[in-house]
């Protein structure tokens, strides 16, 4: 154990590494959120819209819009809150 107040593993900055998003491991937890998130959107969306009365294939067209829209938008939120871009 080092004297600084870090593990042994060492410490690590946020102003150098925002949320830790440079990590594999990382990234694809961050990623597997974002998707099951996006298909919980998807997944209301068609059972929506298949209860408004559209047909099955429509239903699962709005929930596919809906699962693209929703990962993109939320990848790109992600993107901008921990790169400032």
């Amino acid at each position: 154990m080092r004297n600084d107040g870090c593990a042994d593993f060492g410490c690590i900055s946020l102003r150098e590494d925002p949320l830790f998003m440079t990590d594999p491991n990382v990234r694809s937890l961050w990623i597997a959120v974002v998707a099951l998130a996006a298909v919980f959107v998807a997944v209301a969306a068609g059972l929506l819209s298949l209860a408004n009365g559209a047909a099955p294939p429509g239903a699962a067209l709005t929930g596919a819009g809906a699962f693209a829209a929703t990962l993109l938008l939320v990848m790109a939120v992600i993107r901008f809150i921990t790169h400032g871009e």
